[in-house]
């Protein structure tokens, strides 16, 4: 069961996925960026948001690199 904070960063996570800032989604959900660091990490897994990864070449892993 969430809290009423917890909720309303949910809400604000859910609505706008690609944010990360803290202070942006304090703003959004109307909770100090504290509450947000506090509970960012439970509903970023909650939600289900991929992490968006550099782009790795195949060819960097297979091969040594030649210099």
């Amino acid at each position: 069961k969430l809290t009423k904070k917890q909720r309303q960063i949910w809400e604000y996570m859910r609505l706008c996925p690609d944010e990360t800032n803290y202070s942006a989604i304090a703003k959004g959900a109307k909770v100090t960026r504290h509450t947000v660091a506090k509970h960012y990490e439970t509903i970023h897994k909650m939600l289900g948001i991929q992490e968006t990864a550099p782009l790795a070449l195949p060819d960097c892993q297979v091969t040594p690199l030649m210099v």
